[in-house]
């Protein structure tokens, strides 16, 4: 099975040729429905990466597909003792310090009045949110 995507104009029928520099010619009407055709392929894109990694994980092959290097991730785990000596050495800003997401579930609720006053609102980037 192969899948063609045909992007048609749909006052002329002809066939567009997808580039960058179309969206910022789009009407808003046209805009909306292409990032709705879009969404609706990202989904489609995230279940066929879950389904390949599930039959590559089975060990089935794929002509084109195989997993790639192994990719690790340093991670530092330090007793109380050796955090203590880093500090000592280099300051508190070579630790990390926990979130305070992390710090009430460890803690419990109550460490949340403790950092109250500290606690600075930054705006996160704005999400385009669908009407119902």
């Amino acid at each position: 099975m192969e899948l063609e995507l045909v992007p048609l104009n749909r006052e002329t029928g002809e066939i567009v040729t997808l580039d960058p520099s179309m969206v910022t010619s789009m009407n808003n009407a046209d805009l909306q429905d292409f990032y709705a055709n879009l969404k609706v392929i990202e989904s489609l894109k995230k279940k066929a990466e879950a389904e390949i990694k599930r039959r590559l994980d089975e060990g089935q092959l794929f002509k084109r597909l195989s997993y790639g290097k192994v990719q690790y991730q340093r991670v530092l785990t330090l007793e109380n003792e050796d955090k203590a000596k880093l500090v000592n050495k280099y300051g508190f800003e070579c630790m990390v310090p926990l979130t305070i997401n992390q710090l009430e579930k460890k803690y419990g609720e109550s460490i949340y009045q403790e950092l109250e006053r500290f606690i600075v609102m930054k705006p996160k980037n704005q999400a385009i949110k669908w009407d119902d």
